[in-house]
């Protein structure tokens, strides 16, 4: 059967392709293993005509009920990053991560990129393996900006683009 699906709809076929997927089930089970609270939660759900993972509730959920907690050991935060072994990094620079409008950002994005390149020896590999990337104005080429046929698009998306390449030089001073 293939049946359109509204943005807010489970898409039947996509959740069974995702459950059967092995890194969702290496996901939950880290999880579990690592004190997260979600027996009410069933993930992972997929949602409209794209498939989108997110996660559902399994039956309804009274007001004032907890029904997901994490443990703040395995958050990844601006607080946890700042307290760790990068601190050291990110002291030799600064304006990256002290003084740049945008350090909480820059402070998160050296902690995920540190742990990708651990690959499976990270002890976020299982959410890193896990998490979609997004598909931003940043992957776009400038044929997909231009059929956007909007004015507004076009120049935030080169703007967008613009802002990664500054950020991604400031960036490779940090990994020489």
């Amino acid at each position: 059967m293939n049946r359109k699906y509204a943005a807010h709809e489970i898409n039947i076929e996509a959740t069974q392709k995702a459950k059967a997927d092995p890194k969702y089930n290496v996901l939950l089970e880290w999880a579990a293993k690592n004190g997260v609270i979600f027996d009410d939660v069933d993930f992972p759900v997929a949602f409209g005509p794209n498939g989108v993972i997110g996660a559902a509730a399994k039956n309804d959920i009274p007001n004032r009920t907890v029904f997901l907690a994490i443990p703040t050991k395995i958050l990844i935060t601006v607080t946890n990053v700042s307290n760790s072994d990068l601190a050291e990094v990110m002291d030799k620079f600064p304006k990256l991560f002290k003084i740049d409008t945008d350090k909480d950002f820059n402070i998160l994005t050296l902690f995920i990129y540190r742990e990708k390149l651990k690959g499976e020896s990270s002890f976020y590999f299982p959410y890193l393996n896990a998490i979609s990337t997004s598909d931003t104005p940043f992957n776009w080429t400038e044929e997909e900006i231009a059929e956007t046929d909007d004015p507004y698009t076009i120049s935030h998306a080169k703007e967008f683009k613009q802002d990664m390449e500054r950020v991604w030089n400031e960036f490779s001073q940090v990994f020489k």
